[in-house]
């Protein structure tokens, strides 16, 4: 008899581990640079504050320390260590300008104001504002309509005593943010814009235009940043527009200019 052939036990097979993949490491993440960074005024304006609202376009090319911004530091502004690509903004389109405010300081009560009570100043015949070095000339509280994209700033002026290098400029606050950060929205430079006017006749007219951000009030000042005690800045025939957007037109937001304009 022959013996039975015992049936073959199969070795099972075993199944290979995969080794699990590991995500690759992000090469282009954004770093805050330098990092740790805040702004001029101190470490509670730091790039996460910059991050809130609208901050960065508001604020972000102001308040530099050590030369740096918060466009140029922070990620969330668009800058920092690899920072991501951002979209350039264009022309906003302007159909009309509404006036909001003017002032020749004729008027029994100007709306444009300083600390001190004796800036208002005749001079044959006419009335001005008399701003000394340091100081500045308000409009507080203005308000903004909805239809408003830009603000438009005209005045008339001369300087006695201005040495080259001192300026003034115009500011502003946007109230809405209830934050009390006044931005710079053009300066002019003696020696480089102007000079001073030996006749003291207001020759000279500056305007300066500025988005709304979408802000309901607004305070403006210009302000003379001189240094010598007998340094004045004369303003007169202040005027405030707005500048109404055409809805017919596909605009985008605009860059906040670097400078304002004087003709």
């Amino acid at each position: 008899t022959t013996a039975p052939t015992p049936a073959p036990t199969s070795v099972p097979t075993v199944a290979p581990t995969i080794a699990p993949t590991l995500a690759p490491v992000p090469t282009d993440t954004c770093v805050d640079e330098p990092l740790g960074w805040y702004d001029i005024d101190g470490p509670y304006f730091d790039c996460a504050w910059y991050a809130q609202s609208n901050y960065c376009v508001i604020y972000g090319d102001s308040y530099a320390n050590n030369g740096v911004t918060a466009n140029m530091a922070c990620c969330a502004c668009g800058g920092g260590d690899n920072p991501s690509p951002s979209s350039a903004g264009g022309e906003l389109s302007v159909s009309s300008y509404l006036l909001l405010s003017e002032t020749t300081f004729d008027e029994p009560s100007p709306l444009w104001t300083t600390r001190s009570s004796s800036y208002l100043l005749k001079r044959k015949g006419n009335w001005m504002a008399r701003i000394r070095k340091n100081q500045s000339l308000t409009l507080e509280d203005l308000d903004v309509p909805n239809e408003c994209a830009t603000i438009r700033v005209d005045f008339s002026y001369y300087t006695v005593g201005f040495e080259d290098g001192d300026k003034f400029k115009v500011e502003t606050k946007y109230n809405d943010e209830g934050v009390t950060k006044f931005v710079n929205e053009g300066e002019f430079v003696c020696g480089e814009d102007f000079e001073n006017d030996p006749n003291k006749a207001f020759n000279d007219d500056v305007i300066v235009e500025f988005p709304t951000y979408g802000q309901s009030q607004l305070t403006i000042q210009i302000s003379n940043d001189s240094n010598e005690g007998n340094d004045r800045l004369f303003l007169d025939a202040i005027k405030v527009e707005c500048g109404v957007t055409d809805t017919s037109s596909n605009s985008i937001a605009p860059q906040k200019p670097k400078q304002g304009r004087r003709v």
